[in-house]
């Protein structure tokens, strides 16, 4: 299952700082399909009748991710200077 999929990377990915239940991911995927930032597809192997739901981002969503990594980025800056004050 995709959600699944989805989960166990983001945990590797984080080194098991972040864990996403199943169901989070789904409200999650299909808010951000209804905004326009992913579009949803099935695929298949060719070989089997096994078929594989997948995401891609959009150019809106490209666009969305690039703004929020920017305002994390200088949220952690922040966050890392009053630390060290």
């Amino acid at each position: 299952m995709v959600y699944v999929s989805i989960a166990i990377r983001i945990e590797q990915i984080s080194s098991g700082v972040f864990r996403v239940k199943s169901r989070v991911a789904v409200p999650c995927l299909n808010r951000l399909e209804r905004g326009g930032r992913i579009k949803a597809g099935v695929a298949s192997d060719g070989e089997t009748t096994d078929r594989a739901k997948y995401y891609l981002l959009t150019d809106s969503g490209r666009k969305a991710l690039k703004d929020e990594t920017r305002e994390w980025a200088a949220r952690f800056a922040a966050i890392a200077r009053i630390m060290e004050a």
